[in-house]
């Protein structure tokens, strides 16, 4: 069970879809609970149960076995990754983990109480999900990459906002009067663009000709223009005062700027 652990939850839908598989005895003893639980009482826990799975090593980790005492509430689950490598460690209170299996157990049992055709062995079920080694360690490949470049993005992320924050930290105050002119800029922007769309509604309601309309239209054009070259010119006189060696034109400046205002 442990070591095809992550395939059966990968594999979850089409396991409910089949009785045969669904049914599947796991002979793993459950605590205080009677008979062997079968794959579909796994897979119902996976998808809800609080102490069915962990965040561990970056990755997903599927709890298959769990044991302890309800009297001193100590419980030790057993889990494996996608890896399948196992681990146990210390987990929550022995009474939920219990509660919570019973509650699966029993979603389990009312999905198919009873099939025409005796359940599939793990094994079987294993087969007829398609494992294959070289396609399983290829995909282990595939996730070790996407663990290392998230942990590389956010180191990188951190580097870039230690940085900023010391290449702003002298001109804190100028850069702030600068972001603060740019959002009143953008605002004031923003109301003419609502003027244009209510204009478009008098026009298309006949309250305004065609040529009352393009006139207004024109004149708030150049209103939006000369405010967006406004930002413009102020983000770049700030950024090229400030960052002479890293701004030496406009286009200079609006790559920085993003990075002023997010690390601001």
């Amino acid at each position: 069970m442990s070591k095809f652990a992550y395939l059966f939850w990968e594999g979850r839908e089409v396991i409910k879809g089949d009785a045969r598989m669904y049914n599947s005895p796991v002979f793993i003893p459950t605590p205080f609970c009677n008979g062997y639980p079968t794959l579909g009482s796994y897979i119902e826990w996976w998808e809800t149960g609080e102490w069915s799975h962990f965040e561990k090593n970056g990755g997903l980790c599927l709890v298959y076995s769990f044991y302890g005492s309800p009297l001193s509430g100590t419980c030790y689950s057993s889990c494996s990754d996608i890896e399948a490598r196992k681990q146990t460690f210390k987990t929550g209170e022995m009474l939920s983990h219990l509660k919570e299996f019973a509650s699966a157990r029993k979603k389990a049992e009312e999905r198919y109480p009873e099939s025409e055709y005796p359940p599939y062995s793990l094994s079987q079920v294993v087969t007829l999900l398609g494992y294959d080694e070289s396609t399983v360690a290829s995909r282990l490949l595939s996730e070790r990459k996407s663990i290392e470049i998230s942990r590389i993005t956010l180191e990188r992320d951190e580097w870039e906002r230690k940085y900023f924050q010391l290449l702003t930290k002298p001109y804190k105050e100028c850069l702030h009067a600068m972001a603060q002119s740019y959002c009143e800029i953008q605002s004031k922007i923003r109301s003419l663009q609502q003027e244009r769309e209510f204009l478009y509604e008098e026009k298309k309601n006949r309250k305004i000709n065609g040529e009352e309309y393009n006139a207004e239209v024109l004149s708030l054009a150049r209103k939006i223009s000369k405010l967006k070259y406004a930002a413009d010119t102020n983000i770049f006189n700030v950024l090229h005062e400030c960052f002479p060696e890293l701004v030496d034109s406009r286009a200079d400046a609006r790559k920085l700027y993003p990075y002023i205002q997010k690390y601001l």
